[in-house]
C-alpha cells in the first residue's frame, strides 16, 4: 500500500509523479485480489496488487478520481 499526502495545489505534474509510482510498483492488469478484506480495496487492476492512495488539501485532486480508477489509484480531498 502506498499513500501520498500533499498540502499544496494539486496539478498535472504531481499526477505524472503518482502515475510513475504506480508503474514502479506494478503492471496494469485485470483486477487482482489484494490482502485487504475491505478498506481500501479488495482488488485493484495491478500485478502485484497494491493499493495507492493520494490525499490532498486541494479540492482539485478530486478531478483525477475517475481516471485514477483505471490505474487503481484513489484521489481523495481532505480539508485541514
Amino acid at each position: 500500500m502506498g499513500v501520498e499526502c500533499k498540502n499544496t495545489g494539486y496539478n498535472k505534474g504531481l499526477l505524472k509523479e503518482i502515475l510513475g509510482i504506480r508503474r514502479e510498483l506494478s503492471l496494469l492488469r485485470t483486477s487482482q485480489p489484494t490482502r485487504f478484506r475491505q478498506w481500501p480495496h479488495t482488488s485493484v487492476p495491478a500485478d502485484p496488487a497494491s493499493c495507492l492512495l493520494v490525499y490532498s488539501t486541494d479540492a482539485k485532486v478530486s478531478q483525477f478520481a475517475t481516471p485514477g480508477h483505471v490505474f487503481g489509484i484513489d484521489f481523495l480531498h481532505e480539508t485541514l
